[in-house]
Order: C-alpha cells, then sequence, then structure tokens
C-alpha cells in the first residue's frame, strides 16, 4: 500500500473533520512516513522496501484512524 492510500485509508475513519482539518492530518501523515521513509534508506534499504517497512511500522490505517 503506498502512502496516499495509507492515508486516504486512515483519514476514512475520522468523520468529523472539517476539509481544512483532514489536509492538515493527511499532510502530518504524510511528512512523518516520508520521514521514516528516508531514514530507512540511509539505513541501507531500497525506497520499496522503505516505503513497505514504513506502512508497517505505523501500523493498520484502520487502528491509526480510531485512535486519531
Amino acid at each position: 500500500m503506498d502512502r496516499s492510500e495509507y492515508c486516504a485509508q486512515v483519514l476514512s475513519h475520522l468523520r468529523r473533520l472539517s476539509r481544512q482539518e483532514r489536509e492538515a492530518v493527511r499532510a502530518e501523515l504524510e511528512e512523518h512516513m516520508e520521514d521514516h521513509v528516508c531514514a530507512q534508506v540511509d539505513l541501507g534499504y531500497d525506497p520499496q522496501k522503505a516505503e513497505a517497512r514504513t506502512s508497517a511500522a505505523m501500523g493498520g490505517p484502520a487502528e491509526v484512524g480510531r485512535e486519531m
């Protein structure tokens, strides 16, 4: 699952947000994930593997959405 899909799934669990709040949450999630991917690449993982490891480290999007 790519970052965009992951963020969309998280946001689907946040029903009471305004459009502006939703975009702020999306931007924050994407920035956090980008930082994590970059750290994984710095450790020697190829970008695709780094993306997969990042998604796994974040936890399931449904769980993350409920916790938010």
